[in-house]
C-alpha cells in the first residue's frame, strides 16, 4: 500500500487524494459512536484529560460532563446532539489519541500500515488517531506547519470541507513571519485549495506545507497522523523513557543528554543512580519494541480490569496483528505487551508459551495447561496480564 502512496505523493512530500472504499468510512463512523458510548461509562475527569472542547475558538475545561448526556446511538444523530449541547455557538470537539478509546482503530490501522517503517526512511514512525467534530470554520490552531507529522484526512461528512495549503515561501511572504495564525482569512487567497468531499481521503504533507482545515458547516473528520522524530529526538525520548523506568531524576538526565548524547552510553556518575549504567542502544531497542508492541501507535488502549478467577474452559483470542515481543537480558526476559513491559525469569517454558500465543489467533486455556510444564496458576497470571494490557480477549465457550 505504501509503495503506491509514496509514488503518488512524490515520496510523501506533496498533497494528494487517496482512493478509499465506503466500508472504510462506515467503520470510522461506527468507531466514533463507540467512543461516545464509552464516555457515558467513564469519569468526567478521564474525558477532560483526553478530549479538547473549543467554543468560539476558546478552549473550555468545564463542559466535558455534557459529553456524557443522552449519547447518540447513530452517527447520523451526532450533529443534532452537538447542536443541542452547544446552542448556536461555533464549537469543536477534538478527540486526540482516539486509539486509546477504541481498540478496533488500532487493530485496523496497525494491520493496514504495517509496512510504514520500511517505506519512510527506515526509522520508527508513530501513529496517532484523531476525530474532529464541529462547525468551527477553522481549527483552533489556525494556519500552521507541523514539525514531526504528516497525516491522512478522512472526511466523514456530511458536507464537503477544504484544506488550504501554503508552501513555506508563500506563507512567510504573505503572513510577514513564519508564526501560526489563528484566523488566516486574509491569507486564503494566497494558498492552494484542496476540496475534500464526503467519503474522500486526502494525504497532507504537514511537515512541508503550512495548512489549515476549513469547514463551512457542521462536519466530522478523522485524521491518522504519521509522527516521525529525527534521530536526536528519538535518542532523547528513548533515554528519558529508560531513565524514568529506573527512577533517575528527569532534570539530571536531561542535562546529561544535552552534553553527552552522542557518546554512546549514559553513565551513572552525577545521576544519583547506583545500579551501573545502560547504553543508548539498549534504551533505543526497548523504545522500538515498546512501539511495535503497540502496532506503531503512540498510545496504548486503556487497561482492562484484573481477572482473578481461573477458568479452564475459557478461550484465548489474540487481537491481530498484535504480538508479545521478548528481549532477553541476563537471567531475565522482558516481554513488551501493547506498550507495557513485563519482567519474567528466563525460562524456556515462558518463551514457548509466548510463542504459542503469538503463533495462534485462538487457543483454549485448558490446552495451554496440558502442553506447558508451567503451573496452571502461573500460566493464568500471565494470560491475565495479556488480557489486562489488551493483547488478547477472553471468551467463554457457550
Amino acid at each position: 500500500m505504501f509503495h503506491k502512496i509514496r509514488n503518488k505523493s512524490k515520496d510523501f512530500k506533496e498533497p494528494c487524494y487517496i482512493d478509499s472504499k465506503k466500508n472504510e468510512y462506515e467503520f470510522l463512523k461506527s468507531g466514533l459512536v463507540q467512543i461516545f458510548k464509552k464516555f457515558n461509562s467513564c469519569s468526567e475527569e478521564l474525558i477532560t484529560e483526553n478530549v479538547r472542547i473549543y467554543i468560539d475558538g476558546t478552549p473550555r475545561y468545564d463542559l466535558h460532563g455534557l459529553l456524557k448526556n443522552d449519547i447518540p446511538d447513530r452517527f447520523e444523530d451526532i450533529k443534532t446532539w452537538c447542536e443541542n449541547i452547544f446552542e448556536g455557538h461555533n464549537f469543536l470537539i477534538l478527540i486526540n489519541k482516539a486509539e486509546k478509546w477504541n481498540d478496533l482503530l488500532a487493530q485496523k490501522f496497525s494491520s493496514e500500515f504495517h509496512d510504514i517503517n520500511s517505506e519512510i526512511d527506515k526509522t520508527p514512525v508513530h501513529l496517532e488517531a484523531t476525530y474532529f467534530i464541529g462547525n468551527s470554520k477553522y481549527t483552533p490552531f489556525g494556519a500552521h506547519i507541523d514539525d514531526i507529522s504528516d497525516a491522512f484526512h478522512y472526511n466523514l461528512g456530511p458536507d464537503r470541507r477544504e484544506m488550504i495549503l501554503w508552501d513555506r515561501e508563500t506563507y512567510i511572504k504573505s503572513r510577514g513571519s513564519n508564526a501560526p495564525l489563528q484566523n488566516p482569512e486574509n491569507l486564503i487567497e494566497y494558498g492552494n485549495r484542496f476540496p475534500i468531499d464526503c467519503m474522500q481521503k486526502f494525504f497532507l504533507p504537514a511537515r512541508n506545507y503550512y495548512h489549515v482545515g476549513v469547514n463551512n458547516s457542521f462536519n466530522i473528520s478523522f485524521a491518522l497522523a504519521f509522527i516521525k522524530y529525527d534521530i536526536k529526538e528519538y535518542m532523547q525520548q528513548s533515554i528519558l523513557m529508560k531513565a524514568k523506568e529506573l527512577g533517575i531524576e528527569y532534570k539530571k538526565v536531561e542535562n546529561y543528554i544535552e552534553e553527552h548524547i552522542y557518546k554512546g552510553e549514559l553513565k551513572a556518575e552525577g545521576l544519583g543512580y547506583d545500579l551501573g549504567r545502560f547504553s543508548i542502544g539498549e534504551a533505543i531497542t526497548e523504545n522500538v519494541m515498546n512501539l511495535i508492541s503497540k502496532g506503531g501507535f503512540r498510545e496504548a488502549p486503556f487497561a482492562n480490569d484484573n481477572i482473578d478467577d481461573i477458568d479452564e474452559k475459557i478461550k484465548i483470542v489474540r487481537k491481530v496483528p498484535f504480538q508479545a515481543y521478548t528481549l532477553s537480558k541476563g537471567n531475565q526476559i522482558f516481554v513488551f505487551v501493547r506498550g507495557t513491559k513485563i519482567q519474567l525469569p528466563k525460562k524456556s517454558e515462558f518463551l514457548l508459551l509466548i510463542n504459542k500465543i503469538n503463533s495462534n489467533i485462538e487457543l483454549k486455556f485448558g490446552d495451554l495447561i496440558k502442553e506447558s510444564e508451567l503451573p496452571k496458576e502461573i500460566i493464568w497470571k500471565l494470560i491475565s496480564l495479556f488480557y489486562k494490557y489488551n493483547l488478547i480477549e477472553l471468551k467463554r465457550n457457550e
